[in-house]
């Protein structure tokens, strides 16, 4: 009876937040190649496109502007500096491939436009990892980034393929581990758009890496079975042209209502879940 009333009170006090609610980025992630491939896990119950905004530049979604956008709930164009003398060497000097190596690694990208805007991943109750403009890991990135120069040779390719799903197995792995006081987790995988920008003229190796990451998420949803789990991208990839698709993707394990339509509706969502209201 008292144990009853408890789970009554907690309900009424917390809605939906006696789970979690997991969000995974993951970048360039296409919903017309999981329907291609029939991955119903990554389909998840209910998943479909997202409006994103668009480079005015090369009228394609820019990935650090999305996931800006995103994180912020604000439409943010972002963009990059290292300084103008870094910049016009790693620019306009790519042969001399030490310095200019040596120059990325060591000063990596800053953000412009980030400055004024308030992340979900700052609220209190959030775990964010490898996030973008907040903990981003640049290790990985730029081990693919050097192994791209080197895909003429025998073995790299494989070994590219190997550092993406290594770097994929340990995101999920830490998402698992995730202590249970945070109410909301947010992780962000990017190397599946690296492997698409470097591979696309290599079909079977994509879909490989897409059936990887079913297979992972299947685990994920496994162990995380009594979680709320959404899955957002930032753009599909078009791998017939090698550039990037014009929209975004999600899907969640239970009905989100109301339904996303936009890159932006995730701002208003965490922020509902936290605060205790429904999101279903």
């Amino acid at each position: 009876m008292y144990g009853q009333m408890l789970e009554t009170f907690i309900q009424n006090q917390v809605g939906e937040n006696h789970i979690r609610l997991i969000i995974l980025g993951i970048d360039a992630l296409d919903i017309s190649m999981v329907d291609k491939l029939d991955l119903r896990a990554l389909k998840q119950l209910q998943y479909g496109e997202l409006n994103v905004p668009l480079s005015p530049v090369s009228g394609y979604p820019h990935s650090p502007s999305v996931w800006a956008t995103f994180l912020s709930g604000n439409e943010v164009e972002i963009e990059f500096t290292r300084g103008r003398v870094i910049d016009f060497i790693v620019k306009y000097m790519p042969k001399i491939r030490l310095i200019r190596r040596f120059l990325q690694t060591e000063f990596p990208n800053r953000f412009i436009g980030m400055e004024k805007e308030e992340l979900f991943v700052d609220f209190e109750g959030v775990k964010g990892i490898n996030v973008p403009f907040r903990n981003h890991e640049v290790k990985n990135l730029v081990e693919l980034v050097r192994l791209r120069n080197k895909l003429s040779r025998q073995g790299t390719i494989r070994k590219f393929v190997r550092v993406h799903n290594s770097r994929t197995e340990e995101i999920f792995n830490e998402v698992i581990n995730t202590s249970e006081v945070h109410k909301v987790i947010f992780a962000f995988i990017q190397s599946l758009d690296t492997l698409q920008h470097a591979l696309f003229l290599r079909n079977s190796l994509v879909l490989e890496a897409y059936r990887h990451m079913e297979r992972c998420f299947s685990y994920i949803k496994e162990k995380l079975s009594e979680d709320m789990i959404i899955i957002v991208s930032d753009h599909g990839f078009d791998i017939e042209k090698g550039q990037h698709s014009y929209t975004g993707f999600y899907s969640c394990n239970h009905i989100l209502n109301p339904k996303p339509t936009h890159i932006t509706d995730f701002y208003g969502l965490v922020n509902k879940f936290l605060n205790g209201e429904e999101i279903t």
